[in-house]
């Protein structure tokens, strides 16, 4: 029994010395074989070098530099609208000028381009601009091509996409950090003298970049009832119903609508055809009086559109100026029976400053004519719209 126990303790022994000298081979390796060993460890250390240049790289692209990122937006945002980075136009210095006084709150200088009243402008002083970069655009010649197909044209001669760097903000028109906004100038209008046509944020700018002369006769009613009923305090904030209308004392709004419309063609037109337009056109608005018929005839057609129908003597020459509210349509809504415009009237010819907001209600009718239900105007600032009147 001892000489099998003295055996299995020598043993134990002899696997104890083994483990320990294995253990201790791991840790410091065998100085025979040093040589060997400092290369295995340099190509170890090459391999993580590799390893870590491969990651930096990586990572420098998930992370590029700002500026990197900047510039990718931009080319984005232009290829997107059908543009491309120019060198600049006539007007640069003007788009210089204005950022300056965006950035530096000179609310004078940005309402002479503007043209409207300095104090509307009073965000400017609740934001703190670090930077603006300004990157010169135009329309590719493909785009120009299709915009001219479709009688689409550029609002403004010169186009700069803007990037102003905020670093405070306490205003709707500025978050904090990079954004990006439309600029656009042009030689000044004939009509109100301004040369800045657009300055809004880029997610806006499709609605502004470009005009069209298409015969929407929706925006043709709005335009109409917007600088001819709607601006002369006949509507209030609220819900504004047809059937209170008075149209006694609006004869260009009538006739001019009547001559838009796909109904009625050219002026003149007779006593009925005035209120069948007016009853079928505004809800439950039951039109006008005989009495109040005789206020539209001096509006009567004249010479211009001569007729041998006495009963036709109402209309409008159009031999005169015109008169329209500055605002845009900001969306549309069709069901195919029904649609809504929601538009925003402006205090100033650059659409910066709000008015305020309505929408129109139509229902369509099957004879091309539009029945207007409702006007909702909402967002007043008690600014007065913006008129030109040639």
């Amino acid at each position: 029994m001892k000489k099998i126990l003295c055996f299995v303790l020598a043993l134990l022994l002899l696997m104890f010395c083994s483990c320990s000298v294995k253990q201790d081979e791991g840790i410091t390796g065998d100085v025979k074989d040093s040589e060997n060993a400092e290369s295995v460890d340099d190509a170890v250390a090459d391999d993580q070098k590799e390893n870590d240049e491969v990651e930096t790289e990586i990572t420098d692209e998930n992370n590029a530099p700002e500026l990197d990122g900047e510039i990718f937006y931009v080319a984005k945002t232009l290829a997107n609208l059908g543009c491309k980075e120019s060198d600049g136009g006539e007007y640069y210095e003007d788009a210089v000028s204005l950022c300056e006084a965006v950035k530096n709150a000179d609310r004078e200088t940005f309402a002479q381009y503007t043209l409207g009243k300095s104090e509307y402008y009073g965000f400017l002083d609740d934001v703190n601009i670090s930077s603006y970069t300004i990157y010169p655009f135009e329309f590719t010649d493909e785009t120009m091509s299709s915009m001219n197909e479709k009688g689409i044209y550029p609002a403004a001669g010169d186009n700069y996409l803007v990037m102003f760097d905020v670093s405070e903000s306490a205003c709707d028109e500025f978050k904090e950090g990079e954004n990006f906004y439309w600029i656009g100038l042009d030689m000044e209008d004939a009509v109100s003298g301004n040369k800045l046509y657009g300055f809004m944020p880029i997610e806006k700018v499709r609605d502004g970049l470009t005009v069209s002369y298409d015969d929407d006769y929706a925006e043709h009613f709005i335009d109409e009832f917007s600088a001819l009923y709607f601006r002369n305090g006949n509507v209030s904030v609220g819900r504004n119903y047809p059937d209170t209308f008075d149209f006694s004392d609006s004869s260009h709004l009538i006739t001019h609508l009547m001559a838009r419309s796909p109904v009625y063609g050219d002026p003149p037109y007779t006593l009925d055809e005035v209120n069948e337009f007016i009853t079928s056109s505004f809800d439950g608005n039951e039109g006008l009086k005989m009495s109040e018929m005789e206020l539209f005839s001096w509006t009567s057609a004249g010479k211009v559109y001569e007729s041998d129908d006495p009963e036709r003597v109402y209309g409008c020459s159009w031999g005169h100026g015109g008169t329209s509210a500055e605002h845009r349509i900001a969306s549309v809504e069709d069901d195919g029976g029904r649609c809504v415009y929601t538009v925003e009237y402006f205090a100033d010819y650059s659409h910066v400053a709000l008015a305020k907001c309505a929408d129109f209600y139509f229902d369509k009718l099957e004879n091309g004519l539009l029945k207007l239900t409702m006007v909702n105007i909402y967002d007043d600032t008690g600014r007065e719209i913006a008129i030109v009147s040639i």
